[in-house]
């Protein structure tokens, strides 16, 4: 059995592409896709850009310290349950 490695991006429309391929044409494939893991530095950049993004919504400085936490405890509650 031949393997081959590749990297593709999911487009808009939920379709990849993957060109030259090492194999001849007709060749039946086994194609298994898996999501690539993200590192832990990664997940904390995406966090981080998330949190600017909410910050820059003008009606977030509306909200008081006692609205937010209370909002994150209504949450806990949901996920806990």
């Amino acid at each position: 059995m031949n393997a081959f490695r590749a990297y593709a991006t999911v487009e808009n429309n939920g379709n990849i592409v993957i060109g030259n391929l090492p194999f001849k044409p007709g060749s039946l494939l086994e194609v298994v896709l898996i999501e690539e893991v993200k590192s832990g530095s990664e997940i904390v950049q995406e966090w981080k850009n998330s949190n600017e993004r909410i910050q820059k919504i003008p009606q977030i400085r509306e909200l008081s310290d006692k609205e937010i936490f209370d909002e994150i405890q209504e949450c806990r509650k949901t996920l806990s349950s």
